[in-house]
């Protein structure tokens, strides 16, 4: 019974100076100390090993004891709120060119196919992978013809000549050389699909009743263009 007594003050003694330890320090400190017959604690320290008598035992112990096991996982907590958006960053180097694309357009000025009579004349042609496109054609037309006691009003007719399909036909009125009405524009836009590689052109002619010498009516300048799209659609209405 006294003995139990003695380890439970000694316990007690121990828990004591650790408590107080612990305030002073949070590092981990072994203390040292000399334990009596009767079981009592004498020489506390954390200096050094103290020196006992011949009837005591030097013991040690440290602050900190053996890790105990891994607790259970807490419950998660609510989610924080939306932080401040961040600064803008800095532009980054431009990147390199690219190389450049197949050129679908063509130009002509001055030097434009002739007009045909009684029979279609190529004003300008481009040759075109299969795909979709949409085909756009802009004209200016001049009527130079000035011929004594002749009519020099012209009918001039443009189309899109394609490998197979509906062509649409736009026909325009010229008056005779000089005249307020002797240049006009004319436009045409189509779409198209090409199952395969083919040339596609812009025709036209003069559909007057003339001589070839005294057709007078002339290209000025145009531009064909065929725009490379996903899917053309051909929609015909009919007034």
């Amino acid at each position: 019974m006294r003995l139990r007594w003695s380890l439970t003050t000694i316990a007690g003694t121990l828990m004591m100076l650790s408590g107080i330890t612990g305030v002073a320090s949070a590092q981990t400190q072994t203390f040292y100390g000399c334990l009596t017959g009767t079981g009592t604690l004498k020489q506390v320290s954390t200096a050094g090993v103290p020196t006992c008598g011949n009837n005591e035992t030097r013991v040690t112990w440290s602050q900190v004891g053996p890790q105990g096991p891994q607790g259970a996982t807490g419950a998660q907590g609510p989610q924080g709120s939306t932080g401040p958006q961040g600064p803008q960053g800095a532009t980054g180097p431009q990147g390199a060119a690219g190389t450049s694309g197949p050129s679908n357009t063509i130009f002509c000025g001055g030097a434009c196919g002739a007009i045909g009579i009684q029979g279609w004349g190529t004003i300008e042609s481009l040759i075109l992978p299969a795909g979709d496109y949409l085909l756009m054609a802009d004209l200016l037309l001049m009527n130079t013809a000035n011929f004594f006691l002749q009519d020099n009003t012209r009918h001039v007719s443009c189309k899109f000549d394609v490998p197979s399909g509906y062509e649409p036909i736009r026909m325009i009125g010229l008056d005779g050389n000089p005249g307020t009405f002797d240049k006009a524009s004319l436009d045409l836009h189509w779409p198209v699909h090409l199952a395969s590689a083919a040339t596609v052109s812009v025709q036209c002619v003069v559909s007057d009743n003339v001589d070839q010498t005294h057709l007078g009516v002339v290209v000025n300048q145009g531009n064909f263009t065929a725009l490379s799209v996903g899917t053309a659609t051909l929609a015909v209405v009919v007034p």
